[in-house]
């Protein structure tokens, strides 16, 4: 039995964990031509793959990034997507439930408009979630002629995600470049990845993480 603090044989080649990573993403390591592991990735993926906890120092360009989002992108891999359950508390509310929040136009809402069967919110007609920051609920549905809540028939990609693994970095440029080549590994993996950084209007980022979800999110 493995101790804490056992150091793990380093890995030597893309054929030892290729098991763990699968044959896609070792195919795209050396499709940007890595010829092996690099000595931080050989020494970590053995312990991060186990699902232990890494300290590594490294200078720069010697492959920290390849790391650790290779075997967080394996991991998810082979776990997939949790369905995040409704809460007690995310029930519908009752047909008789009223709300006084409704949008800003003079003479009431306009034509079209949805009211959220979870907080009552009235939302614009050209929305498919809620405008609520805190409910983002998708717009309900009319099945035979009944108004029914959405929050069972929203596709699963669209429903926002707890994210599998956060990224941090101390700027925005290194967070973009962290946020790009886990999108290019990623890539056939099913994974939602997410940048967050400072400087720039949030509308687009928030609408990101609320509409489409992030299994990965990278930030600074």
């Amino acid at each position: 039995e493995e101790q804490v603090g056992t150091v793990l044989s380093p890995v030597l080649s893309f054929e030892a964990v290729e098991a763990d990573f699968g044959p896609l993403l070792v195919a795209k390591m050396r499709s940007e031509g890595w010829i092996q592991p690099t000595p931080v990735q050989a020494q970590s993926w053995p312990l991060l793959l186990k699902g232990g906890d890494v300290v590594a120092v490294a200078d720069t360009g010697t492959g920290k990034t390849g790391a650790y989002i290779m075997p967080a992108i394996a991991r998810f891999s082979r776990k997939g997507r949790s369905n995040i359950p409704v809460s007690p508390e995310r029930k519908p509310l009752g047909a008789n439930a009223t709300s006084n929040k409704v949008p800003n136009t003079k003479g009431g809402p306009p034509p079209g408009a949805w009211t959220c069967s979870f907080c009552n919110n009235v939302n614009w007609p050209q929305r498919e979630t809620c405008n609520t920051r805190s409910c983002g609920a998708a717009r309900p549905v009319n099945i035979g002629g009944d108004t029914v809540a959405a929050a069972n028939t929203v596709v699963a990609d669209r429903r926002p995600a707890q994210p599998f693994v956060v990224i941090l970095a101390p700027a925005r440029e290194l967070a973009q470049q962290i946020h790009d080549d886990v999108v290019k590994f990623a890539d056939g993996e099913g994974v939602r990845a997410a940048c967050i950084y400072g400087g720039v209007p949030k509308g687009e980022q928030a609408q990101t993480l609320m509409s489409r979800g992030a299994d990965i999110v990278v930030a600074t």
